[in-house]
């Protein structure tokens, strides 16, 4: 998958001849767009205009490539049987709203993977693809500051404005995957080399800042990944000291602001011995734990039957499962959860059939390797953001 659309790509050549890509240029800024309805959904209703404007963009694109470019499904078939299996479960639901509500989300994200395969067919589209990237970095930024000005939204931690990202509160993932593709953006040259390091920095602050446990194991865990593939050559030290050295020098500009945050979570207990024990998100895995062991309905277990809806079960109120594999499982089944897995499966056979390929040859991993293994560490980390509840986000 990755080795048809990266075999071609040649990034000094992209910069020398101008061409145009494959498809309307707008097409290859979705994720951009994705971000700026998140930050204005901040001042909407749940399923208000911002979201009928997302679902139109999306689903315009989608059928676009559908009706007109007859897009391949095959490329991945168990995005297609997961997504008829939700809405199946649509007929059974408690709660037809909102279980149609979240299925959407979730279907119309696994819908745009055959999207993405469809824009890239040359090293110009690739290109143009990777320029939204820093213009993420961008609209982070601004969002950030403007945020914090007029103290738009509430931080999730101490229920105060100190440090606020208005409509990007709990989109942490879009900080973390815009900065796993730095790599691409340098080598085919998006922007000078400054202005991607200054902003990419700057995002990465704003994520130490945030304190969010799941996002910043994502960040150590994708460098550990990267190290390892390429190797901890002398080049690569260089830059990790540097990033300390920027990071250690920008401390006393932020450090009153972090190390209050890790105050208020201390005094919350998040540091004490057995704070887990209270987390909702290790009571989730727990009951999912027991009820698989008491087996009590096996047709329950394996189909699920909830559409979704996981209100109330741990935690009480309106409080929903957050980690996706828990979420699955207790409202899909088993079954639902195979069906999951297996869209992942496909897509890492796919990835290390690829990566086999370019190691067989050093010519192709010199000139690829930072591609495929961008990609391998999109998906692996995508893995460990799953803890995090992210599947209810379409940017995600």
């Amino acid at each position: 998958m990755v080795a048809e659309a990266v075999f071609k790509h040649n990034p000094r050549q992209v910069q020398l001849d101008n061409l145009k890509p494959s498809y309307p240029r707008a097409f290859y800024w979705l994720i951009l767009i994705n971000v700026v309805i998140d930050i204005f959904a901040f001042w909407s209703e749940p399923g208000g205009i911002t979201a009928f404007i997302r679902v139109v963009i999306l689903y315009s694109v989608f059928f676009y490539f559908l009706l007109i470019k007859k897009l391949k499904f095959e490329k991945n078939i168990y995005i297609v049987i997961f997504s008829i299996y939700v809405l199946l479960q649509l007929f059974i639901a408690v709660d037809l709203d909102y279980s149609l509500k979240i299925s959407i989300q979730i279907i119309t994200s696994l819908l745009m993977f055959f999207v993405g395969y469809a824009l890239i067919k040359n090293e110009f589209d690739f290109y143009y693809y990777l320029k939204q990237f820093f213009w993420i970095y961008v609209v982070i930024i601004i969002n950030t500051i403007v945020s914090n000005i007029f103290k738009i939204g509430l931080d999730d931690y101490t229920q105060s404005t100190d440090y606020v990202v208005g409509g990007l509160n709990d989109l942490w993932n879009i900080y973390t995957y815009s900065l796993m593709m730095l790599p691409l953006l340098i080598i085919y040259k998006i922007q000078k080399k400054y202005s991607l390091y200054f902003t990419s920095i700057l995002v990465l602050i704003f994520l130490i800042i945030s304190l969010k446990r799941i996002v910043l194991i994502e960040v150590v865990f994708a460098s550990i990944l990267f190290i390892y593939f390429i190797g901890l050559r002398l080049r690569t030290i260089r830059k990790i000291i540097l990033v300390i050295i920027i990071l250690a020098i920008s401390f006393p500009l932020y450090s009153n602001l972090l190390l209050n945050r890790i105050s208020v979570r201390g005094e919350k207990g998040r540091f004490d011995k057995d704070f887990y024990e209270s987390e909702g998100r290790y009571q989730e895995l727990t009951f999912m734990k027991e009820k698989i062991s008491k087996f009590e309905n096996p047709f329950e277990l394996f189909f699920g039957m909830k559409a979704f809806d996981s209100r109330g079960v741990v935690g009480g109120g309106t409080r929903n499962f957050h980690v996706d594999y828990a979420l699955i499982s207790f409202t899909l089944g088993l079954a639902g959860l195979l069906l999951y897995l297996l869209i992942y499966s496909k897509l890492f056979f796919e990835l290390f059939q690829n990566y086999k390929i370019l190691k067989s040859s050093s010519f192709l991993w010199f000139r690829f390797k930072t591609h495929i293994i961008t990609a391998i560490i999109l998906l692996s980390t995508s893995l460990i953001s799953a803890f995090g509840g992210h599947i209810f986000h379409v940017t995600f």
